[in-house]
Formats: structure tokens, C-alpha cells, sequence
């Protein structure tokens, strides 16, 4: 689930690719952080679906994907809801090494 960090610009127009072997899809939209969920993709209002996901970018994806759910649980765990925001930035920030999303 992506972060809304401009509610003017969110939705307006999403973009990204369809994944080939589960048919999902992977769409962003300026003024949110992240991916969109599947709640969030039904409020876009424009989809430009790029094409299929390059297998580089699903290996990222995954990848992000584990580190996210890892660091939320921790987080989730130790800190009051309201307060888990910037552990969760900071363990991100821990787990991704400098070269992941080059």
C-alpha cells in the first residue's frame, strides 16, 4: 500500500506494468510513496499499463517486498501505532544496501 503524501496529485494518473504470470499489476502514482494497493488502483482515474514487468524490476519488487513486511512486523511489534513511521524508515534504510535499486 502505498504512502499518500499529496492527496492533489494522487491518483490523477497511475502507471507501471502487469506482472505475466499472476496477472497482477505493479502501478504507481505521483504524490503517493510506493506501490499502490488494489483499493488504491481502483481510484486512478488515468492507468498506463508500460507492459509486462522486466524480470530485474520483479526481482526488486520481491525483494523490497521482504524487507517491507520484515521491518513492519518488527516495528509493529516494539512501537504504539502513531509512532512506528520513522523505526520503519530507519530499518529499511538498515536492511537495503546502497546498490539494491540501481
Amino acid at each position: 500500500m502505498g504512502i499518500v503524501v499529496n492527496p492533489v496529485k494522487a491518483f490523477n494518473y497511475c502507471h507501471g506494468y502487469r506482472n505475466p504470470k499472476t496477472g497482477e499489476l505493479i502501478l504507481w502514482s505521483e504524490g503517493v510513496v510506493g506501490t499502490l494497493s488494489d483499493e488504491q488502483e481502483k481510484k486512478c482515474k488515468v492507468k498506463k499499463i508500460i507492459g509486462e514487468i522486466p524480470e530485474k524490476l520483479e526481482e526488486r519488487y520481491a525483494r523490497f517486498s521482504s524487507i517491507s513486511m520484515m521491518c513492519s512486523s518488527k516495528v509493529g511489534l516494539k512501537y504504539p501505532k502513531g509512532e512506528r513511521l520513522k523505526p520503519f524508515l530507519e530499518c529499511m534504510k538498515k536492511e537495503l544496501k546502497e546498490g539494491d535499486f540501481k
